[in-house]
């Protein structure tokens, strides 16, 4: 990329959690949506009849650290945190709890890693 260039919102994902910007740091980030099946199949019904139940989501960080880190806190006061997702120009917002964090300080680079439930709709 030749210096000249500028990274917009469609060249880079952003990340914000808990309203601490985890841009240009972190290594990768998922975002995982699902939707439950509920079964309506009849008794006479030869193969399985499904409709869309519960949709949900859950959204996996890892993030570089020179620091304490951040989302230990989070995770240890039960906090409910904002998301905030840049995907290709289209951001994402929702809110969840952490269900899990972790640090890493064993290789080159020292990271932590979040995973976050939502806790209804991101949109």
């Amino acid at each position: 990329m030749a210096e000249s260039t500028y990274l917009i919102s469609r060249d880079v994902g952003t990340v914000s959690i808990g309203g601490s910007s985890v841009l240009a740091v972190y290594r990768e980030a998922t975002l995982d949506m699902t939707t439950d099946t509920i079964d309506v199949s009849a008794a006479q019904d030869d193969f399985e009849v499904v409709r869309p139940g519960r949709t949900g989501w859950t959204l996996t960080c890892r993030a570089l650290i020179d620091a304490t880190p951040v989302f230990h806190d989070l995770h240890i006061a039960r906090a409910e945190v904002v998301v905030a997702m840049d995907i290709d120009g289209v951001v994402r917002y929702g809110s969840g709890f952490i269900t899990a964090s972790g640090a890493n300080v064993g290789d080159a680079e020292t990271s932590e890693t979040v995973t976050i439930k939502g806790d209804g709709t991101i949109g």
